[in-house]
């Protein structure tokens, strides 16, 4: 490995490796290293510089299998060149191959544009001769210069990677007066892997209070509601975290009883709120990812729950939330 290094980093010389601009295509599995990731490795073998108006892109693809991990890299040119495999059990070990072997890629590229930028222009070649005749029609004729042909610069990759989830999460909240509401839920999450990644969840919930004693009757209380959250972008923190801050929305039902013989009640109310969620991850190998949130929302439709003799709960302003599960990948 040490050799390789040595490889890529000798071929050109320091100021040609900073005029080396290039695009990056990434995609990978989201239990992978992502693009950044990537970048930062390729830092270090390479002063390619990454940009996205780059005549020449840099194609890595990561994909899983029953043996674990297998990766390609090909610099796209006006053809493909500079293909490298790698297959490994860990997808970390993977994504440093392929960085190393694209830190290499570059560097033959700009070795053969600076050979083509020394080498000596070909003589013309000599015009075949031709009869009397056609050298007078030859030398009448008026010639002029053939408009020179633009190489076609190979389209951006625009490649998109799509994968799904479902979670399992317990949690609390405080959605009914001073007492904590615990509840479980199961959800389903769609994710896209295009420069970042981004995700879309939509969950379904129940949960209770404990039931209290109150005057001469028991009150008890629960909800259920589905709750959606939007993340626009997940940022990795080395190889096995990540995190998001995502708007939040639910939309439910609640219902409160009380059984007291001479002031019992009970309602079901409409429940409806906008907020946040911060939303912390931590992969088990490659397959199960532990997820802890902490939110807060704003009841849009505000829930008091009154009886013959006065208030029992009211519905807070701000309703924190706390939820810990886990995640598993369907694809």
């Amino acid at each position: 490995m040490g050799a390789l290094v040595g490889l890529a980093s000798n071929r050109a010389s320091a100021q040609e490796r900073s005029e080396l601009r290039t695009r990056i295509s990434f995609s990978a599995p989201s239990t992978c290293p992502d693009e950044q990731r990537f970048r930062a490795l390729l830092a270090q073998h390479s002063e390619a510089i990454v940009d996205d108006d780059a005549p020449i892109t840099l194609r890595i693809e990561v994909t899983k299998d029953e043996k674990g991990h297998r990766g390609r890299v090909a610099l796209l040119t006006v053809e493909e060149e500079g293909t490298r495999e790698v297959a490994a059990k860990r997808c970390e070990d993977v994504v440093r191959g392929l960085a190393l072997f694209s830190a290499i890629a570059l560097d033959a590229y700009l070795e053969r544009l600076a050979a083509e930028a020394h080498a000596p222009p070909a003589p013309p070649p000599a015009p075949p001769s031709l009869p009397v005749v056609e050298q007078e029609q030859a030398s009448r004729a008026v010639t002029s210069d053939a408009p020179r042909k633009r190489i076609a610069r190979p389209p951006a990759s625009r490649s998109v990677v799509v994968d799904g989830a479902v979670g399992f999460a317990l949690g609390a909240r405080n959605a009914a007066g001073s007492g904590l509401v615990y509840g479980a839920g199961v959800s389903g999450e769609l994710g896209i892997m295009h420069r970042f990644r981004s995700s879309l969840r939509a969950g379904l919930n129940l949960g209770a209070r404990v039931p209290e004693t109150h005057r001469e009757g028991t009150l008890s209380f629960g909800m259920a509601w589905l709750q959606i959250d939007a993340c626009p972008g997940w940022v990795a923190f080395g190889r096995t975290f990540s995190a998001a801050v995502c708007p939040s929305a639910e939309i439910g039902v609640q219902r409160a009883a009380l059984d007291d013989i001479a002031m019992g009640r009970t309602e079901l109310r409409p429940w409806l709120s906008l907020g946040g969620v911060g939303r912390m991850r931590a992969a088990l190998g490659n397959t199960v990812e532990l997820e802890a949130s902490v939110g807060l929302v704003a009841p849009v439709l505000r829930y008091d729950f009154l009886t013959i003799g006065g208030e029992v709960f009211a519905t807070p302003n701000l309703v924190p939330t706390a939820t810990f599960g886990a995640v598993l990948p369907i694809f």
